[in-house]
């Protein structure tokens, strides 16, 4: 099977590419074929062996249908369809995420205006590699790694939902505050997202404590800093922006590591 989509794909069709050799057993080997960008689509191969995405005016070519849609999304509500999305609560929700993303960066309803983030993100990083390559089947190579990798961290978040649900809300002198026992690092943005003005985490895997405010609070963990250096010396990093403060450090170091649950750590910081 040979996937045909225009040259310089975008986020839209790596991702549509990643869907269909990941959850489509006929397309798990497909190779790659590009063509020029036309109005018409006629430039694009035919035959039980080819499939076009976001070219071709076929059903995966979101290019004259009425404004709104996506190729990804077109591929996805097909794999949905034939029920070939794994049906596992963490996984789908990662991959809702995926397309939801990739969909409304391809119908332009993010509006960034931090140039810094926009020249992170995973369109640009695609743009990047075009820089570097100017070569369409290395481009879809590497963004399809990126894609399988974003959606590895995905799945990590989506397993997060379960420990948020199990969080420990309490009131500090800076504001609202929550715990969280919970292996996931982007643990902190959540609870940002969330209102909350300091996050205070433990790891169910493995010796762990950190907390963390936004950079605008005025949170300053100083004092903290102070009182559990005192109890467990070498143990605690301050960091200079004073707003973390973390024993996140693996005892094959031979560095200390905190033994402090999450409830003892909340009680040291809690109005």
């Amino acid at each position: 099977m040979i996937i045909v989509t225009h040259k310089k794909p975008h986020l839209d069709e790596v991702v549509a590419a990643w869907l269909l050799t990941t959850f489509d057993p006929s397309l798990k080997d497909a190779t790659f074929e590009f063509v020029g960008y036309t109005t018409d689509g006629h430039n694009v191969p035919t035959g039980d062996n080819y499939l076009a995405i976001g070219v071709g005016r076929g059903k995966f070519d979101e290019h004259g249908l009425k404004v709104g849609h996506s190729c990804n999304q077109l591929v996805y509500q097909d794999l949905m369809h034939r029920g070939l999305i794994p049906n596992d609560q963490y996984e789908d929700k990662a991959i809702e995420w995926l397309v939801d993303y990739a969909h409304k960066e391809d119908t332009g309803q993010w509006e960034i205006t931090d140039p810094n983030y926009t020249s992170f993100s995973i369109p640009a990083i695609l743009r990047g590699i075009w820089m570097i390559e100017q070569d369409d089947q290395i481009l879809m190579k590497k963004g399809i790694d990126i894609v399988a990798a974003v959606v590895a961290q995905l799945n990590e978040r989506a397993k997060f939902l379960k420990d948020w649900d199990q969080r420990i809300e309490f009131d500090t002198k800076w504001g609202k505050a929550v715990g969280v026992h919970s292996s996931f690092r982007g643990s902190d943005a959540i609870a940002y997202h969330h209102n909350f003005l300091l996050r205070v985490q433990t790891d169910p895997t493995k010796p762990f404590g950190d907390f963390r405010a936004p950079a605008a609070s005025d949170v300053d963990l100083t004092e903290l800093y102070a009182k559990l250096n005192a109890l467990e010396p070498g143990t605690w990093y301050l960091h200079q922006s004073k707003k973390i403060l973390t024993a996140n450090v693996d005892p094959t170091t031979g560095q200390k590591s905190t033994n402090f649950s999450l409830q003892q750590l909340i009680d040291f910081v809690k109005q």
